[in-house]
């Protein structure tokens, strides 16, 4: 599947190269150039512009310029960002997941290993710690294809929340085992979650 980040890093090398600039030549357009100066793109005015409304539209004409070549000259940026997102696999859950309790077939699920260990009210806490982490991080978000009511979440936790999630296990900032336990708890417990179409 090409990700947003494949269909950027393509057009960013097929397009012209180096920092692009723009000037505002005028209230009727704004010009693009490439590091040479030769002219890539002409950005006019809206075409329905009349002399009541051109201070409201040539703004308009500017910024639409000036994102041009911004977005053109982050482009590395923007790609990295992408790229960083992408490392973190998703799964698409429903939105009530990151509020609500847990299903008990989600509860089931982190007991089946770690029933010796924690109770189901710790590790329900430590599911949510972890997910309300990831959020913070920015790794929960809106399915690329629009579902209502589903996000994505991280199908492999990341350090962040795995420190999270280990402080409602009963262990210590610095316990390496309750990092483990975390993992195996939000494993087990994404695992048998409902996702879209239904239980798994």
């Amino acid at each position: 599947m090409t990700t947003l980040a494949d269909e950027l890093e393509r057009l960013g090398k097929e397009a012209t190269p180096g920092e692009w600039s723009c000037v505002d030549n005028s209230w009727e357009f704004s010009t693009i150039y490439d590091p040479n100066g030769s002219v890539l793109a002409s950005v006019p005015i809206h075409s329905l512009t009349t002399e009541e409304t051109q201070d409201q539209y040539e703004p308009i004409k500017e910024a639409n310029a000036a994102l041009i070549v911004a977005l053109r000259n982050n482009l590395p940026t923007i790609l990295s960002a992408l790229r960083e997102r992408e490392e973190v696999e998703p799964v698409e859950l429903r939105r009530g997941f990151l509020d609500a309790e847990p299903t008990d077939a989600m509860i089931d699920a982190g007991l089946e290993f770690n029933h010796r260990h924690n109770s189901a009210e710790n590790m329900i806490a430590s599911f949510k710690a972890m997910l309300a982490q990831a959020e913070i991080d920015g790794l929960i978000y809106a399915s690329p294809v629009q579902r209502e009511g589903m996000v994505w979440v991280p199908r492999e936790p990341t350090e962040e929340m795995l420190r999270a999630g280990r402080i409602d296990l009963g262990c210590r900032r610095d316990c390496n085992l309750g990092v483990t336990r975390a993992g195996q708890v939000y494993a087990a417990m994404l695992s048998a979650a409902p996702v879209q179409g239904g239980e798994k």
